[in-house]
């Protein structure tokens, strides 16, 4: 059980700076901090011998993350409309449903 949590929490930890790397400036300087925060908690969790230590670090990671990640899904869906109007994404939607009962 320790050893897959300690697997787990580097998984999360590598997630986590990819994410700031790539659209860190979601957050503000205060928001940065907790984030960079609760990784070195969940680093210094990780290298210990306790798997509930790990757990908690980890679900704090993923609060302190939930503000960025919202933030992520909504710079990307509004890249993903950027410059279609509404009738091309309803005629893509319906287009998406038709082929979905095609199959």
């Amino acid at each position: 059980m320790l050893r897959e949590q300690q697997v787990e929490a580097r998984r999360v930890i590598e997630a986590a700076r990819s994410a700031l790397a790539s659209d860190g400036d979601l957050l503000d300087a205060g928001e940065r901090r907790r984030v960079d925060a609760a990784i070195d908690a969940l680093e210094r969790a990780a290298a210990g011998e306790q798997a509930e230590a790990i757990v908690a670090a980890g679900v704090a990671l993923g609060e302190a993350t939930e503000e960025l990640a919202m933030r992520r899904m909504n710079r990307s869906i509004r890249s993903a409309l950027a410059g279609r109007g509404v009738d091309e994404i309803l005629a893509t939607q319906a287009a998406a449903q038709a082929s979905k009962s095609a199959a």
